[in-house]
């Protein structure tokens, strides 16, 4: 099957499902994708519209992702159908489905035990070996779709450590999911603790890997994509993608350049028009002045991208 079939299948099969007020189920490889359903991904991956999507890199995370997730997505489906289906009772209308990932978020959000918590936090700070680790952070990720996590001091340190040192650890792509799933759940639970802790810590370092084209922090790009819309403004977010832009323009590497983008580009191409033009200047300044002939290339392309 070409491409293009994939491309016009995928959209015929969500046209379908969104008609119908189906909850849509999303999995997208990490794999190179061609531009047209590249562009189509991007388009249909907002949280708030009923899409429960996630990334995943190979097949056992595939599997891991489809048994989490097709439970809940059945019982979801049913309650649409059954919504719909007494429409002309006047029953209420279906509410969206909200989430950030295919994780399986649950419907009550509760405290969880100091014992607990700490005992899992302990594993990820202090491990014994490597299969303790992983089996911790995934503890941790589970707890985050139902528990408010955020409360315990412990699982701060965990985060804060992971990402503090985002260029040397190895576990910033759990980390960075945590996060995203706390922005959820805190959401869900009308609370905006992990949202201050967020823009009081770690914005920085989340704009720093925006601008990275390390081949590990590429793949936590739409999560921090995501953990943006919970913790900025619209406007703010426009200016960290632009400055993420501008740090990676020097990639040398044009295929990683690229891929280094896809996050955030649509986001700076689709923005008010009012923030584009503000960077119009900046943009003629590279184009013109930078001793680069790479970036003056790409200030050029850009341009053209933004305003053409």
């Amino acid at each position: 099957m070409t491409t293009i079939q994939e491309s016009y299948l995928l959209r015929l099969e969500y046209q379908r499902a969104k008609k119908n007020r189906i909850p849509r189920l999303i999995l997208i490889s990490k794999k190179e994708k061609e531009k047209e359903l590249q562009e189509f991904i991007v388009k249909i991956s907002h949280y708030e519209d009923g899409n429960w999507r996630n990334d995943y890199k190979d097949e056992a995370d595939l599997l891991r992702l489809v048994t989490c997730g097709i439970p809940k997505l059945i019982s979801k489906a049913r309650s649409s159908t059954d919504q719909v289906e007494n429409k002309e009772n006047h029953l209420s209308p279906i509410s969206p489905i909200v989430s950030p990932s295919i994780s399986t978020y649950f419907d009550s959000i509760e405290d969880i035990d100091v014992n607990e918590i700490e005992h899992i936090s302990e594993k990820i700070l202090h491990p014994t070996n490597s299969d303790a680790l992983l089996s911790a952070w995934s503890d941790l990720e589970v707890f985050t779709r139902s528990k408010r996590v955020w409360k315990h001091k412990i699982v701060w340190d965990v985060l804060d450590k992971e990402i503090s040192s985002f260029d040397k650890g190895d576990h910033i792509n759990d980390a960075i999911f945590i996060v995203k799933g706390m922005c959820l759940t805190g959401k869900r639970d009308n609370t905006d603790e992990v949202v201050t802790h967020i823009r009081r810590s770690y914005m920085e370092v989340l704009e720093q890997i925006l601008g990275s084209g390390e081949e590990k922090l590429i793949n936590s790009k739409p999560d921090i994509k995501q953990i943006l819309e919970f913790t900025s403004t619209e406007e703010e977010r426009f200016y960290i993608f632009w400055r993420a832009w501008k740090v990676c323009v020097e990639i040398k590497d044009d295929h990683q350049y690229s891929r280094s983008l896809t996050a955030f580009i649509t986001d700076i191409e689709r923005a008010d028009p009012t923030y584009k033009y503000s960077i119009n200047k900046e943009l003629y300044y590279l184009i013109e002045k930078s001793p680069d002939p790479m970036i003056r290339k790409r200030a050029k392309e850009m341009k053209s991208f933004l305003f053409s």
